[in-house]
């Protein structure tokens, strides 16, 4: 479980290259590239209303704002009907996106061309096309993680139940990481490691902080050892599966021109990454219980005092928080963010762009 554990979606990292229109509508929106027009930011309801001609140079949703990444998340990551995409279904939804970037006349509707972008946004990985297991695609992450985050907000779970939900976390995570990874190739000893590592972190820290948070009957403590283990295991197993990113990413000029690869720009996106995961994580742990409870109060003793309706209270409340809250961290920055040179190695420095312009800030692909 990524969800309630934060860590599932590093996924879909991929760089925008931006000139060839095929790549604008399947690679660009896959990871929330900024292509909307710089006229200022569009009303989130009209976002949500009135979406822009297709292939207009627009995004579906306005990427310059907090809101309208938060929309384009919530609309990849919260629409199941994706899962049930087969092969064939996504080859004629490439298929009609490629003809439509050629000129030609296809029939479709703005609306029919937009569905398709989302669902080759959601089923494939977006820098090599290879389409993504059901079970490991962005609208399966909040079903997946109700199973997980059921065990890991037991109050009364003991050792055994915690190491093993501990486990299944990290390792739902992994097949995440790894089949949403943003490098074309990918070796199973860097797997190996990440889950190894992740799932020690995960064990050590949730398991042996159980234990003490029960020496110290509970309280604070108890309460905050799950969300640690939890983050800290996304984290670990975050940067050792992107650990090839602490040696530099491409970073360009904002008209679009490489200037070669930042170790320093690298440690900026996985730290970001760190920080969502971090934030969801919090969020989840700490909100999802408060909900629950206060749902369960209001509801009739006749719900709440039965196991099996308490039990489905508590799971509604954890997927429609999962289903909400892991999109709104991924929002907070920018999938193209942008950093000052002045931040950057010295090979950088006193650059220019092709209008011979001194170069001050530059953007990289921070990856999810």
């Amino acid at each position: 479980g990524a969800g309630c554990a934060a860590a599932g979606l590093a996924a879909s990292q991929t760089e925008c290259l931006g000139a060839d229109a095929r790549r604008i509508s399947e690679s660009c929106d896959a990871v929330g590239v900024d292509k909307s027009p710089s006229t200022g930011p569009r009303p989130l309801m009209e976002q949500l209303t009135n979406p822009p001609p297709f292939g207009s140079g627009a995004s579906r949703f306005d990427m310059s704002t907090y809101g309208g990444r938060a929309l384009h998340f919530l609309n990849v990551l919260g629409d199941p009907t994706t899962l049930w995409t087969s092969a064939a279904e996504l080859e004629a939804h490439r298929d009609l996106l490629r003809r439509h970037a050629k000129g030609e006349k296809t029939g479709a509707t703005d609306a029919e061309l937009w569905r398709a972008d989302k669902v080759v946004t959601a089923t494939t990985r977006g820098e090599t096309g290879e389409m993504v297991p059901a079970p490991f695609r962005f609208s399966f992450f909040a079903y997946a993680n109700l199973v997980i985050c059921a065990g890991l907000l037991r109050p009364d779970a003991s050792l055994a139940s915690a190491a093993f939900f501990q486990w299944l976390n990290q390792s739902y995570n992994a097949g995440v990481n790894w089949c949403n990874r943003s490098s074309g190739e990918g070796d199973i000893q860097s797997l190996a490691t990440a889950y190894v590592a992740a799932t020690g972190a995960a064990l050590a820290i949730g398991v042996g902080g159980t234990a003490l948070g029960k020496r110290a009957g509970g309280g604070i403590v108890r309460l905050t050892v799950p969300m640690l283990g939890v983050a800290l295991s996304a984290v670990l197993n975050l940067v050792l599966t992107r650990r090839a990113e602490l040696d530099g990413v491409p970073v360009y000029s904002t008209d679009g021109m490489e200037l070669g690869i930042s170790k320093a720009a690298g440690v900026l996106a996985l730290t970001k990454c760190s920080e969502a995961r971090i934030l969801w994580t919090f969020l989840l742990l700490t909100v999802t219980p408060v909900l629950s409870g206060g749902a369960l109060s209001a509801l009739p003793s006749a719900i709440s005092a039965s196991p099996t309706g308490a039990m489905a209270v508590d799971l509604g409340v954890t997927f429609a928080c999962i289903w909400l809250f892991v999109p709104l961290a991924m929002a907070v920055w920018p999938q193209r963010d942008t950093v000052a040179v002045s931040a950057l190695e010295e090979q950088f420095q006193g650059l220019k762009d092709k209008q011979r312009r001194p170069i001050e800030f530059v953007e990289y692909n921070k990856g999810l």
